[in-house]
């Protein structure tokens, strides 16, 4: 004895709906799988590189830093060069006037 089908749509028991079947297909590409090794190669040359690219930039930070602070020393013996320069100007002077040289 079936079930009417009227009666089937209707029923406050929901039935079991069959599952689905999905099949990864899975085969060997010896190509693919050369290309793929060539691009993990080449992107992680690259990464290397942008490492690099990133101490340089790292080392050209230190670098001005070290000469900012260096300009600082630079400064300063040029200002002493400046009174050296004024005072041995002004005993120039002086030993002129005196007649000393």
């Amino acid at each position: 004895m079936s079930v009417p089908r009227v009666t089937a749509k209707f029923s406050i028991f929901k039935l079991r709906q069959p599952r689905g079947f999905d099949l990864v297909t899975r085969y060997y590409d010896p190509l693919k799988e050369a290309r793929d090794e060539r691009l993990k190669r080449v992107r992680a040359e690259a990464d290397a590189e942008a490492v690099r690219a990133a101490d340089r930039e790292l080392l050209g930070a230190r670098m001005r830093h070290s000469w900012q602070r260096s300009g600082s020393e630079r400064a300063s013996v040029l200002r002493l060069l400046l009174i050296l320069g004024v005072v041995l100007v002004i005993l120039y002077a002086l030993a002129k006037r005196f007649q000393l040289i």
